[in-house]
């Protein structure tokens, strides 16, 4: 019977561990898909930014690329 607990506890050992680094694993991967969209967001920004540029560039009669 002692034996019997003793193996049970190793697998519900096993499995909080598993079920920790399933977590751990979530987690990076919403902290990835945070980095990923603010990459966007930045990429955005910037697109933005040099729209204006050229629109006030050709408003002055200049051309920037």
């Amino acid at each position: 019977m002692t034996a019997a607990f003793g193996a049970l506890a190793a697998v519900g050992t096993t499995a909080a561990a598993g079920a920790s680094a399933i977590r751990s694993a979530a987690d990076l991967g919403c902290e990835g898909i945070g980095l990923a969209r603010e990459g966007v967001q930045e990429a955005r920004a910037y697109g933005e930014r040099r729209h204006e540029r050229k629109m006030q560039a050709a408003g002055s009669g200049g051309d920037e690329g």
